[in-house]
Order: structure tokens, then C-alpha cells, then sequence
């Protein structure tokens, strides 16, 4: 069942702690410009405690929680031959995600799945298929739309498309600079106030899909295609390859709703 109230996350959680997160004026916060919503109603919860994994599911060789933070890592020793994830229980479907990441490890490459669904698959137990925020250390794919089992990196960094239901694809704005973009990613791993901590946030209203990392909007897509996704899990990656940590911390969600729903686009 879709949790439209987001019933389960806050029971396991104290949602009444929560505050709002960090925030600046450059980052559109899409849920507060909107009129039709009561904010008491629709705040921030957070899904990770800092202390525990409760409420995630994952292999346990990758992932722990060290100094309040999530951690999943892959060493030599300890190497990751196929591609791992974090599974969040719940199943969610309009929501507003933000969370604080920061990566360590030549080629370490990492994201947040979301509407994604458990993958049976040789693997070890935990693949998903579905909607990923894309991260990685060398900031070649961070902030684009990959779809894990489905159509690949679906939509770059910068780009704003709209998928049809022929699945024929259109760009609806200008695509912005990747140098641009990509030089604040840069700046912020190089600024000692952040210690390379990234703010991402990740809107999925309907079919419409936001990437948003340091105040900058780094991916659009409106997904019209049979392929669309309107629900599914949180999932952290641990990529295989390499040795790698991806630290996440601060992570907080919120519901969306209610809204009128869009009507369909014809390609």
C-alpha cells in the first residue's frame, strides 16, 4: 500500500524532533511555495536515527553507522564484486528527500535510489531496479537521472526532458551549463567549511522528477513513459569496482500532497 502519510517512517522514528533542514536562498523548496498544504502536517521526518540501521536492510560486509552517519565501504580487503544496496523499508510515492553525502576513494561512485523496487538477480540479496540520484567522487555523473534495469542514464546533468508515452523524449527548457553546474560540485569539495558535504535533495511530485545538489537544480525529467515509476523504496549504493565510502548523514523526508493530478501528455 502506498503511505500517502508517511504513517510508517515516523512510528519508527521520533518525527516530532524533527526541524527543518538547511536551507538557502538559491534552493527552491518546491513544497513550500505551494498554498494547498499545512505545514504542520507535511515537515520534515527524519528515516535515519544516527546511532542505528533501523528501518534499513542491507549486507551487512558494506554498511554500518559511524560518528552519526551511514557508512558504506568497500576495501581491498573487503572488496565490493557486485554492486550493493541499503534498503529503506518504506515504500513512498510523492515525497521531498534531502540528505548531506561525501564520498572517499578514487572512482568511488554512489546515489540514492528512490520508487525503486527489490531486484532478484545473482547478486548478493539486495539489487533494486528503479529511479536513481546519481553521486560519484570524479562529478562525472553526479545529479543525473539514472533508471538501474531500465533505460540507463535517462537524463544528464543539466537537462530538462519530458519522456512521452511513445517513448520518444523532448527537452522542455534549455539545458544548463555542465561546466557550470559541475564547478560548484567542485568548489564545495574543495571548501573547508563543508569537508566535502554535499546537500542533495530529490523531488518526485507525480511525474515529475527534481535533482537538486548545492542550491543548484541539476536534473528535470517528466515522465510520461510506460516505464514511469510512482512508488517504490529508498535504496543507498555501494558501487562495485574500486575501494570506496560514501558517508550519508542528515537524512529527512517529507510527503506531498494534496494536489490536483497532471493531466497526461501526448508525445
Amino acid at each position: 500500500m502506498v503511505l500517502n502519510t508517511l504513517a510508517v517512517v515516523a512510528t519508527i522514528l521520533l518525527a516530532g524532533a524533527a526541524t527543518e533542514p538547511p536551507t538557502d536562498a538559491s534552493r527552491r523548496e518546491p513544497l513550500s511555495q505551494r498554498t494547498d498544504v499545512d505545514p504542520d502536517e507535511h515537515r520534515w521526518v527524519p528515516i535515519f536515527d544516527g546511532t542505528t540501521l533501523e528501518g534499513w536492510r542491507g549486507n551487512p560486509r558494506f554498511w554500518t553507522v559511524e560518528d552519526g552517519c551511514i557508512v558504506g565501504r568497500s576495501t581491498p580487503e573487503n572488496p565490493c564484486t557486485v554492486t550493493t544496496y541499503l534498503h529503506h523499508h518504506a515504500v513512498l510515492d510523492d515525497f521531498e528527500l534531502t540528505f548531506e553525502i561525501k564520498l572517499e576513494g578514487e572512482g568511488a561512485n554512489s546515489g540514492m535510489q528512490y520508487r525503486s523496487t527489490p531486484w532478484s538477480t545473482p547478486g548478493d540479496g539486495f539489487d533494486v531496479s528503479g529511479y536513481q540520484a546519481d553521486f560519484d567522487k570524479a562529478h562525472r555523473y553526479s545529479g543525473i537521472l539514472y533508471e538501474t534495469y531500465g533505460r540507463g542514464i535517462a537524463v544528464g546533468r543539466g537537462q530538462a526532458i519530458r519522456f512521452n508515452k511513445d517513448g520518444s523524449k523532448k527537452e522542455i527548457e534549455p539545458a544548463r551549463p555542465d561546466a557550470d553546474l559541475k564547478k560548484v560540485l567542485v568548489a564545495v569539495d574543495a571548501d573547508p567549511a563543508t569537508e566535502g558535504w554535499h546537500r542533495y535533495l530529490i523531488v518526485a511530485d507525480g511525474r515529475r522528477l527534481e535533482h537538486w545538489i548545492d542550491g543548484q537544480r541539476v536534473m528535470l525529467a517528466e515522465d510520461h513513459d510506460s516505464r514511469f515509476a510512482g512508488e517504490g523504496i529508498l535504496a543507498l549504493q555501494v558501487h562495485q569496482g574500486p575501494p570506496m565510502v560514501v558517508r550519508v548523514r542528515d537524512i529527512r523526508v517529507r510527503k506531498l500532497g494534496p494536489k490536483k493530478q497532471p493531466e497526461e501528455v501526448n508525445p
